[in-house]
């Protein structure tokens, strides 16, 4: 039996968004649709890249205007996105694009990394679903919060236990910014009679932050 800190899954931090998950993480979107250019920093098999064009293309927005771009570490995810996304692509196929990179890495270059660089300059929407695991999806936020400081919504999935650390990111990395909380998803009937083990985060890169509903990770 192969042990389970030595599969790739968490060695990597890989756990899959739910096609159900990602599109209601689009509804909360607050930017025109129209306007869309979405970034997945942890794009995996391209789920929520998915999510995002399905809203899109409901609301009107032509398949030639829509922008998705997704990094992942792993080359087995980019292939397995670009199968997903294919059906997405524009006449020029320059509206997606997938790289197989190291996120973190790109974000906190100022002298590498320059075409992947280039390919986040448009970006105003980030959506995404984080590696769990050692506080990298702490990182993640973290970084992508920086590095989108001002320019783009953020809207992330992150487990539950992300809530611990939020004392410290207000008076450390978030200086005096407050995290508000939305009413319990309790009583939309999400949760039921279980305890939430995942939560998804949204907002505005560098401002505050809500917490836009959690449930319980199937």
């Amino acid at each position: 039996m192969v042990q389970r800190k030595n599969t790739k899954q968490h060695i990597l931090g890989q756990y899959m968004t739910t096609e159900d998950v990602a599109r209601d993480m689009c509804k909360y979107i607050k930017l025109e649709k129209n306007k869309w250019k979405v970034f997945d920093p942890s794009c995996g098999d391209g789920v929520l890249l998915e999510a995002a064009p399905h809203e899109l293309l409901a609301a009107g927005v032509r398949l030639e205007d829509i922008y998705l771009i997704g990094f992942d570490i792993d080359p087995e995810m980019i292939d397995k996105a670009r199968i997903r996304l294919k059906r997405f692509n524009s006449g020029s196929q320059e509206n997606i694009k997938l790289v197989n990179c190291d996120t973190l890495q790109v974000l906190r270059s100022r002298l590498s990394y320059e075409e992947e660089q280039s390919l986040l300059k448009d970006v105003n929407v980030l959506l995404g679903n984080p590696p769990y695991g050692k506080n990298i999806e702490i990182r993640f936020f973290q970084e992508c919060n920086s590095y989108f400081s001002g320019r783009a919504e953020l809207i992330f999935l992150l487990p539950i236990s992300f809530v611990d650390v939020i004392p410290e990111y207000v008076q450390g990395y978030f200086g005096q910014q407050n995290l508000s909380f939305g009413p319990d998803s309790t009583a939309l009937g999400i949760l039921g009679n279980f305890n939430p083990s995942n939560l998804v985060l949204g907002g505005r890169c560098s401002m505050n932050f809500t917490r836009l509903f959690h449930f319980l990770s199937v």
